[in-house]
């Protein structure tokens, strides 16, 4: 969305919760009072370092259906980055990991944290 608040709430204003379950956004646009506006009907995964004080800008991360069940999805953290949001959908036993990663071409710290963080946690990662 490039941080754009037009473009942001163009996207949050369309009935989506019947077309889609999981949505990744990149640069969100943030209000004033440091929210993220979330379509009606989903959840907002923040990165885990939101909630710490002095953060960064958030670049990532995932709407989440309302109508998904919260226990057959649990939330991917990869800390010390607002770049990367993750969660994985359980699906009768059958795991997945969704990534939403945002790699600003002139830094490489998000990639270093981002494969450590998937060579740290390979064995509960599908």
């Amino acid at each position: 969305l490039n941080k754009s608040n037009k473009g942001h709430l163009d996207l949050i204003n369309k009935p989506m919760d019947r077309d889609w379950d999981v949505i990744l956004i990149q640069e969100p646009h943030i209000t004033h009072t440091g929210l993220i506006r979330a379509p009606l009907n989903f959840l907002t995964i923040y990165p885990q370092d939101h909630y710490k004080p002095n953060h960064t800008t958030v670049r990532s991360v995932i709407f989440i259906n309302t109508n998904i069940l919260s226990s057959s999805w649990q939330e991917l953290v990869v800390p010390g980055t607002m770049d990367v949001t993750g969660v994985q959908p359980n699906n009768g036993g059958r795991l997945l990991s969704i990534f939403n990663v945002y790699f600003n071409c002139m830094n490489m710290a998000t990639m270093k944290k981002f494969r450590h963080h998937l060579a740290r946690e390979r064995p509960t990662l599908h």
